[in-house]
C-alpha cells in the first residue's frame, strides 16, 4: 500500500510540477551525443536537466562557445596562469602523494 501512495505522489508531482521540452536536432548529432552520454552513465533527459541546472546556477551558459583558436588559447593561458600562481609545485611524485593523504 505504501508503494502505491509513493507512486501516486510521484505521478502527481510529475504531472503538476514538471514540463515537457521538445527540440528538433540533427539525427547524427543526437546519436553521437547519446553514445557519449551512455559511456558516462547518463541518458539524454538527465544530461539536459544538468545543462539547464548549470545555466540557472551560472545565470548563463556554463561555457563560452567558440571555434576561434585565438580566444581558446587566451582562455587556456589565463587558466594556466591562475593554476601556476595559486597552485602548489612538487619536486617528486612521492611528495605529491604524501600531500594528497
Amino acid at each position: 500500500m505504501l508503494y502505491h501512495n509513493i507512486d501516486t505522489a510521484l505521478t502527481m508531482y510529475i504531472l503538476v510540477c514538471m514540463t515537457h521540452v521538445t527540440i528538433r536536432i540533427d539525427e547524427k548529432l543526437k546519436k553521437n551525443t547519446k553514445k557519449i552520454l551512455e559511456k558516462q552513465g547518463l541518458d539524454m533527459s538527465t544530461a539536459i536537466k544538468m545543462f539547464f541546472n548549470q545555466i540557472t546556477i551560472e545565470k548563463g551558459l556554463p561555457f563560452l562557445p567558440t571555434h576561434n583558436e585565438e580566444v581558446i588559447k587566451k582562455r587556456w593561458d589565463a587558466q594556466v596562469k591562475v593554476a601556476l600562481d595559486n597552485g602548489r609545485r612538487y619536486s617528486s611524485a612521492k611528495e605529491l602523494f604524501s600531500d594528497i593523504k
